[in-house]
């Protein structure tokens, strides 16, 4: 399974990119191909269900966010506090 956490759409609406995180990062690369051969795909299917005057060109990029949070907390919740200081 895939979430998307982020779309940035260009102000021209030329460009459209889009974030995504995976449950398994080791999934990562063979995610970002298939997304990269469905884009066409996806750019027609949302052409077709919109009714924009141009559909913007689809870009995918794989967001480390959700990864660097949980490796921040990880140090957090390593770094003992001494509650007498």
């Amino acid at each position: 399974s895939m979430l998307i956490t982020e779309v940035d759409l260009s102000p021209d609406l030329s460009n459209a990119k889009i974030f995504y995180t995976l449950p398994d990062k080791s999934k990562d690369k063979e995610a970002s191909l298939a997304l990269k051969k469905a884009a066409g795909f996806i750019r027609h299917e949302l052409s077709s269900r919109t009714e924009l005057r141009y559909t913007p060109q689809i870009h995918f990029q794989y967001d480390d966010s959700l990864d660097r949070a949980n490796r921040l907390l990880s140090l957090m919740d390593g770094i003992e506090t001494n509650p007498n200081e």
